[in-house]
């Protein structure tokens, strides 16, 4: 048997290693940055790196993109196993109740004029030629309903909002079937279908789903950001969400989706997993 001595000894050793254990395992945090291919000081990575970190974001770069749907409930993820199937995200549900009424269309066209001047969203939405990244279909629907020769200065002077610009029910399906084959207000000349496919759901015969989509100030597809900064702005947005189910949400009769494609937000919650998972996991070998 071992004698008092050496069992302090012992003891003491231990209680050192948990310690230090301990101290390097609550500094454990996933990936914060793009994997580098490059050495730190090599010219190629130095250029990169103050590219991407010393340089705001700006209308040139390729940004994500923020939507705020109508007419959909959650994403049934049954099945789903991204580490086997990345590209396997789930299965859209779409909202019975969703109604596109002139309520709906004139709920969701406020929404739009407030994502373009809430002080508060000044820092969350991309500037393209001084004014925030929008896009909003229902704009250009309701020129488009009030005038078919409406172009896209008519759209953004408004003058058509002092007509009545709401589609009516009876009226929609021969309406959208002319709207979505014309061009959208966008740079390179999509048609409208193409254009606003993710905030737009014509299939053809009834829209199943409507929404607005805004241009993040931060992410991008190539950009790896840490967690603590994507959340601020998932934070600020699922705000918005809520205010958004206050009107919006009872003029369609559908709760707001908040979501971007690029699977950022998805990214951002796996980190927070990653992370807690680690600690956990390291403190459990320790002990």
């Amino acid at each position: 048997m071992l004698n008092a001595r050496n069992r302090i000894i012992i003891g003491v050793v231990l209680i050192a290693w948990i310690i230090v254990a301990a101290i390097f395992s609550s500094k454990l945090e996933p990936t914060t940055t793009a994997e580098q291919f490059l050495d730190d000081d090599h010219p190629l990575q130095i250029g990169a790196t103050i590219l991407t970190e010393n340089f705001p974001q700006t209308q040139e770069d390729r940004s994500s993109k923020v939507h705020f749907i109508w007419g959909l409930d959650e994403v049934d993820r049954a099945g789903v196993n991204q580490l086997l199937d990345p590209e396997n995200v789930g299965t859209a549900s779409f909202n019975s109740e969703f109604t596109f009424d002139a309520q709906c269309q004139t709920a969701i066209l406020s929404a739009c004029d407030m994502l373009a001047s809430d002080p508060d969203l000044k820092e969350f939405i991309l500037l393209r030629d001084g004014s925030r990244s929008i896009d909003c279909f229902v704009q250009e629907l309701g020129a488009f309903n009030v005038d078919n020769n409406a172009n896209c200065l008519d759209v953004r002077i408004g003058d058509w909002q002092d007509e009545d610009w709401q589609v009516s029910s009876d009226n929609l399906t021969t309406t959208m079937e002319a709207f979505v084959s014309k061009r959208a207000c966008e740079p390179d000349g999509q048609s409208v279908r193409n254009y606003y496919q993710n905030s737009m759901g014509w299939d053809g015969s009834g829209l199943r789903y409507a929404g607005i989509s805004i241009e993040s100030s931060i992410l991008n597809e190539r950009r790896v950001l840490a967690e603590d900064t994507v959340r601020v702005h998932y934070d600020k947005f699922i705000q918005v969400a809520e205010k958004f189910d206050e009107n919006v949400g009872k003029a369609c009769k559908t709760k707001t989706i908040m979501t971007d494609l690029d699977q950022k937000f998805v990214f951002m919650n796996n980190q927070r997993i990653y992370r807690t998972s680690a600690v956990s996991s390291s403190m459990i070998g320790v002990l």
